[in-house]
């Protein structure tokens, strides 16, 4: 299988039969039916063949066969391979796919970047004492565990992290203002539903009964948690919310000293709160948003 980048290596192995392979390779369309694809040779025609596939375009949905070529024509493997294309890479590297919802282009997955925009590293910090005193960028992720949650749910930043002027959303892109968000809102028609088509639907990540998820924008919010101060630990950082709440910084300081503000996505409901002001020292999860 290939991995979702502009520029795909794929594997895999053509068998000899009865007739002599002339030629094997790859062929790739947007459409599940072959009389579309585009081949691409390998440069040999049996054992174990890679090809590579170049200059794919960004955000879109492929279908992959392998195919040979014989005297009796054109084969084509009766597995195909689906593989959807990045629409934006990360200074790690990291992928994201890209949706556009009215006139805005949002990331579907949430932020995993640990590098600011010019190389600089984002502390991870994993001791919830150091985590309440961190007045600089910091990340970490859930339960320090980011095997366990980091390709889902992605990195929790706090918001020092997310106004640091080395940029934390890549060169073109950037953190959205509470009032991005809220055009986002009365794009898909306000509350009480623009949440619910926002949140992605079903349980495999959200806690019952993840009430009016549709994700009918493609938004596909997810319930990343949080770490910061709760009202059963009002004097350290700990972990909560994950399956239940997802919490995504704007760029908005607030009115009141040290906190800023929040978009917030429940299990319960399909509202999508904007402006709940929170502490600096939170961390959230980030959503970038394609600059115009």
């Amino acid at each position: 299988f290939p991995t979702r980048r502009s520029s795909d290596l794929v594997t895999f192995t053509v068998t000899a039969n009865d007739f002599p392979v002339s030629e094997a390779g790859l062929a790739y369309s947007t459409s599940s039916d072959t009389s579309t694809a585009t081949k691409v040779a390998a440069e040999t025609s049996t054992g174990t063949i890679a090809v590579t596939l170049k200059s794919l375009n960004k955000n879109t949905k492929y279908y992959i066969w392998a195919y040979i070529k014989t005297e009796s024509g054109t084969t084509y493997s009766s597995k195909k391979v689906h593989i959807w294309t990045y629409g934006l890479m990360d200074y790690d590297g990291n992928g994201y796919h890209t949706v556009k919802i009215g006139n805005q282009t949002w990331t579907r997955e949430n932020l995993k970047v640990t590098h600011y925009r010019n190389g600089d590293l984002i502390p991870e910090v994993k001791d919830s004492i150091q985590w309440f005193n961190e007045t600089t960028g910091a990340l970490c992720y859930y339960r320090n565990d980011k095997a366990k949650y980091d390709s889902v749910y992605g990195a929790l930043y706090n918001f020092f992290a997310v106004v640091d002027p080395r940029g934390l959303a890549p060169k073109g892109w950037h953190v959205p203002t509470m009032y991005e968000y809220n055009d986002l809102s009365i794009y898909l028609g306000k509350n009480p539903v623009a949440g619910g088509k926002m949140k992605e639907r079903g349980l495999k990540h959200w806690i019952a009964p993840n009430r009016g998820a549709t994700n009918s924008s493609g938004f596909t919010a997810l319930p990343g948690g949080m770490m910061g101060r709760t009202y059963d630990y009002p004097h350290s950082a700990t972990f909560a919310d994950i399956g239940g709440f997802g919490y995504f910084w704007t760029s908005n300081r607030s009115p009141w000293v040290g906190s800023s503000f929040e978009v917030g996505f429940e299990y319960s409901d399909a509202w999508m709160d904007n402006g709940n002001a929170y502490d600096n020292l939170d961390g959230f999860s980030v959503r970038i948003l394609k600059n115009k």
